[in-house]
């Protein structure tokens, strides 16, 4: 068996256990060209049209989230396309908190989550045929040249790339930094303080991006 089957074998079995999991290869493929974006929240949407960019997350593109959050800055990212109808794969070895992402506005029942360290390449390839927004990031062991021939794959494929952290010498079409994160107190008189909060500064790069901006941004 070759390492893509395998890796279409565990992802099957994945799906197999998620409760909607038998429609994700047939919505993903029944929507794929239904809109060139996929959207965004309002925050995003109006950095990326300062920056010169289409509103929306653009199908085949990469989409990096680095800095000091870049787990917050992609659950924040990719909320609206949940919420809208989107399919997510979420494919790194950073698991997704489950309850974060309902507490900030996930479809959960539109997201599979799939282990995949030890086929990586194979395994996002897979992924990227049923689903249109995939999160992953990449572990030290892909060589650039394998990178690149799997992130062409997910582009032939018209699926949205979302990289936690750093891309090993790869440059991503935009980037979203936290350079920095101020956590806000849920009740300024309590003497035990929770943290539900926090508020990004973010900085936007990448290599398609013609207008480079920061933007603030209110997470949880």
């Amino acid at each position: 068996m070759s390492s893509l089957q395998l890796a279409r074998e565990q992802l099957a079995q994945q799906l197999s256990r998620h409760k909607y999991g038998h429609h994700v290869v047939s919505l993903g493929e029944a929507s794929l060209h239904a809109h060139r974006t996929i959207a965004v929240g309002d925050s995003f949407a109006e950095v990326l049209q300062r920056a010169q960019l289409p509103i929306g997350l653009v199908r085949g593109r990469v989409y990096q989230c680095a800095g000091v959050a870049p787990m917050s800055l992609a659950v924040a990212l990719v909320q609206r396309a949940t919420a809208e109808g989107s399919w997510v794969g979420w494919c790194a070895s950073e698991h997704l908190n489950w309850s974060a992402a309902h507490n900030a506005g996930w479809c959960l029942e539109r997201v599979v989550q799939v282990s995949c360290a030890e086929h990586w390449c194979e395994a996002v390839v897979a992924l990227a045929s049923g689903v249109e927004v995939l999160v992953v990031n990449v572990p030290s062991h892909v060589s650039p040249s394998s990178l690149r021939r799997t992130l062409l794959s997910t582009a032939v494929q018209q699926c949205v790339v979302v990289a936690l952290g750093p891309m090993h010498g790869m440059s991503s079409d935009v980037v979203f930094t936290a350079t920095q994160r101020t956590w806000l107190k849920e009740n300024e008189l309590q003497e035990q303080v929770a943290f539900a909060s926090q508020k990004l500064s973010v900085h936007v790069g990448g290599r398609r991006v013609p207008s480079e901006q920061y933007f603030s941004l209110l997470v949880g």
